[in-house]
């Protein structure tokens, strides 16, 4: 992991790593075991020529560029068995973190964007700074970790993406640093 340069004077000695919203981040080491299954859904009935060369497109780069490992094909079986015992601790830390961070912005001038699935949050800042800017700021004044928007093809200014899946202390100490440092930047 690159060194991160901390702004404030701390002995490195004491210094701690920044806090993270990332999954790649996590203290529990995880592995990377990625299984899906492209489909094609909600195209008009008029479209149908479309959305069978869509399937065919995408069948052809599953076949070609998401080849399942050898690993993932063994233990696919099991993993389906266990899917609840996997998928249930994932959604409840995805739900609490959401619940947090929509009741502790509620009053503050972020918002937070309609979450449309997935494990990730949009909140947008106030647009005194670009998300970049923001998310620059955030690392060096508060040590935390978010994604600037550009990043998932969001063209507006002052959007962050949040990662739902990080640790509830961790996601909850992170997002009252955010909260605190817009309210001086207002």
């Amino acid at each position: 992991m690159p060194q991160v340069r901390l702004s404030r004077r701390i002995p490195e000695s004491q210094a701690k790593p920044p806090l993270s919203t990332r999954l790649e981040d996590a203290q529990t080491p995880v592995l990377d075991l990625r299984v899906s299954n492209p489909t094609v859904t909600g195209l008009a009935p008029r479209l149908s020529e479309f959305k069978t060369q869509m399937r065919s497109a995408l069948e052809y780069a599953s076949d070609a560029y998401l080849t399942l490992s050898n690993f993932a094909q063994a233990t696919l079986p099991s993993l389906l068995i266990h899917k609840k015992e996997i998928q249930t601790p994932v959604v409840e830390r995805i739900q609490e973190n959401l619940k947090y961070l929509l009741s502790s912005s509620a009053h503050s001038a972020i918002s937070v964007l309609p979450v449309e699935g997935a494990w990730y949050a949009i909140i947008a800042l106030p647009p005194i700074h670009t998300d970049l800017e923001w998310a620059t700021k955030i690392l060096e004044e508060e040590e935390v970790r978010v994604h600037p928007g550009f990043l998932f093809d969001i063209h507006s200014e002052g959007m962050l993406v949040l990662s739902l899946l990080t640790r509830p202390d961790q996601f909850h100490e992170g997002i009252s640093r955010i909260l605190q440092l817009v309210e001086r930047a207002l």
